[in-house]
Formats: structure tokens, sequence, C-alpha cells
């Protein structure tokens, strides 16, 4: 085991993610996460630039040093991983209560395993999905039953997603709030008020690029197969029972699900694995292909983009959470006002 003399105490919970500590470490040792500071121990070289330019005392010095191996990420608690306990002469494995086994949480980015998996189960899901929308089944309904039918779908489809995030995050030792620092933003209100900021432009810019999308392949003689707004009131209904239905899963729970797994846990895996952009454009990829929707590619990986961008520039999955709802918002709300005005 290799020792090191770095004296570091790592506090992630007073951590505002400014990432001035991230600019000045020459190494690039340090990793500031939504959750965590990862630090590799070995490329550290104690200059303790990060010490000066964190502000808050989320990094600071410690009298003694310890023994680190390999790479450790500091969790909210500050703690490495537990090493397992070797078993007693003359004491069974069962002699310990199970009230006092500690599972150690684990912070830190996420793999390729993990996302690969995670988005084989996604995949799988989504394809399900559609084969049972698409079914005789379903167009053999009446209008009301057919719309209940396809909220059960669509919930067991999401529940699938859920599912696998909670078994991911399970093995880590965490919960899906702590491992998506989905708990209250503690940023200022300077801070809060830029994302907002960018939001909005984002909002403008992904819509326009829409609209511009649109009406160039329109020109060359390219037509959607169905109006967006048909399909959203007669998948959910035109009444105010479908407006809400439609909000509900439109606007709210498929925004915060894929913003997980596409810029919680892919641009977090490829990040560190081939740097900012390259998985910013992948992810973004796998995004659009996930809507296999060939007409919806081109805008579905601009917002991708835009999420994805704006998760890491402000290394929160809010503001990507924030964008994508207002932006499915806008075809659900033109939908049922073009439904109410008959």
């Amino acid at each position: 085991m290799a020792r090191t003399s770095v004296r570091l105490s790592l506090d992630p919970n007073k951590c505002d993610r400014c990432g001035r500590c991230v600019r000045v470490c020459e190494p690039g040792s340090l990793k500031v996460g939504p959750s965590y500071i990862y630090v590799d121990w070995r490329a550290c070289n104690e200059c303790f630039k990060c010490v000066e330019a964190c502000g808050r005392g989320a990094i600071t010095r410690r009298e003694s040093s310890r023994q680190k191996s390999g790479i450790v990420a500091a969790t909210g608690a500050g703690k490495p991983k537990a090493r397992s306990r070797e078993k007693q002469p003359g004491k069974s494995a069962s002699a310990t209560p199970r009230n006092k086994v500690k599972v150690t949480a684990i912070h830190g980015p996420w793999t390729l395993l993990e996302a690969g998996l995670l988005l084989a189960i996604v995949l799988v899901a989504f394809l399900a999905k559609d084969v049972a929308l698409g079914s005789d089944t379903f167009k053999a309904m009446t209008p009301s039953s057919a719309v209940m039918a396809r909220v059960m779908v669509l919930a067991a489809f999401y529940a699938a997603q859920i599912g696998a995030l909670w078994g991911l995050v399970r093995r880590r030792g965490l919960t899906l709030a702590e491992a998506f620092s989905l708990g209250r933003m503690r940023t200022s209100l300077g801070s809060k008020a830029v994302s907002i900021g960018l939001v909005v432009a984002l909002l403008v810019g992904t819509r326009a690029a829409m609209w511009t999308y649109g009406v160039f392949v329109q020109a060359l003689g390219w037509n959607p197969p169905v109006s967006a707004n048909a399909d959203l009131t007669s998948l959910f209904g035109p009444d105010t029972f479908g407006l809400m239905l439609a909000v509900l899963i439109v606007v709210l729970i498929g925004p915060i699900i894929e913003e997980i797994v596409f810029r919680g846990v892919l641009l977090d895996a490829f990040e560190n694995r081939v740097g900012v952009w390259v998985a910013l454009l992948a992810q973004a990829t796998l995004f659009a292909l996930y809507h296999f929707t060939p007409w919806m590619l081109v805008p579905t990986f601009v917002l991708g983009l835009a999420t994805g961008w704006i998760a890491h520039a402000r290394d929160s999955l809010w503001p990507a959470i924030a964008l994508h709802a207002l932006y499915n918002a806008v075809p659900v709300g033109i939908a049922f006002w073009l439904a109410a005005q008959g």
C-alpha cells in the first residue's frame, strides 16, 4: 500500500460547487461533483492551492496524514470506505450483531458498466412500452379505456427506470436524492439567478432551433407523420383530466427521470473517461436515439446537448430538469389550448 503525505480534509456539505478549487489544481487530481469531492491522491502534489481557493471550508488542511491507496472520493461525511473486518479466532462471523454493521456510502463518478446496464434496461423498457401502446388490444378499446391503459403502460415504463436507478444507487449505499443531489439547492441567490437566466435563454434557443428545423425540413417536403399536438390530446384525452395527465407525465415525471438517466449517470460516466465535450455529444446522441423518432432526431439531440451542458456548467441536475420540463410544457400547452378552441 502506498503512503502519501497529503493532508486535506474534505467536506462536500460545505461546498457550493463554484469550481475555483478545480481550476487551480495543476495536477488535475481534484473533481467536484453534485454531492462529493473527489481526489486522486496519487496525483496530488500537496500544493494546497485548492485550500486557498476555497472560501467555504469545504477543503481544509488537516494535522495528521493518512494512508491512501488509489483514488478516494469524500462523501458528505468525509470518510473513506471502511475496511471489511477479518474473522477473529474463536469467533464466528455471526457474532457481530446485525444492527451494528454499517454500510459505507460510496460517492464518486458512475462507471461505464453501470451506465451501460442502466441504458440497456431503459431501452428494453422503451421498446416494451412502444409494443404495448401499438398493439391491437389498445386499438380495440374505447377512448376512455385506452387513455387509462396508456397511463398504466407509461407508469410501468417509468417504474422500470426508477427501479433500475434505485438498484444502482442502493449498491452504493445511497438514496436517489443523495446520489444525484436532488435535495435543497445549497447555492446563493446570485447562483440561482444565473441558473434561471441560463434556463430561460436555452429554452428560447432550443425552441427556436426546433421551429427553424421544422420550417427547413417541411420546405424540403418532409412532413411529420403526425402532429405532435394531436398526438398529445389523443394520447391523454382533450379534456381537463387529459391535461392533468399530460402535465404529470410529460412535464414532470418524464423530464426528471430522463435527466437522472442521461445527465446524472451517462454524462457523468462518459465525462470521467473521454472528457466533457465528447461526453456531451455522446449522451445527446443516445438521448436522441432513445426517443426513436426520425422526425424529432435533430431537435431532441439539440435538447440533450443543451440540458447536458447546463447540468455540467451548473454542476446540478435541477437546471437541466427545469429546462427539459419547460421545453415539454410548450407543446403540451399548445395542444390543449388548440383542443379547447375546438
